[in-house]
């Protein structure tokens, strides 16, 4: 069932591509993007088919506003 396994890891931010660098070697059968913010990311996820999405960024990528920006259109 893929909505059991984790199908993208989105790396926000400006360390975002040296993180993605880091894990695509390592996680072959997940999708790795970097964002450099929270647009990015949202323009992202209108784009693709849903599954398990893991996020990942520093707090001051104020991560919590992602719902907000993606509500908003």
């Amino acid at each position: 069932d893929p909505r059991q396994h984790l199908t993208a890891l989105i790396c926000v931010g400006r360390h975002a591509q040296g993180m993605k660098q880091a894990t695509s070697a390592i996680a072959t059968s997940v999708e790795v993007v970097a964002c450099e913010d929270l647009e990015e990311v949202a323009r992202w996820l209108t784009k693709h088919e849903r599954g398990v999405i893991f996020l990942k960024a520093s707090r001051s990528a104020r991560l919590e506003r992602l719902m907000e920006i993606i509500q908003d259109g």
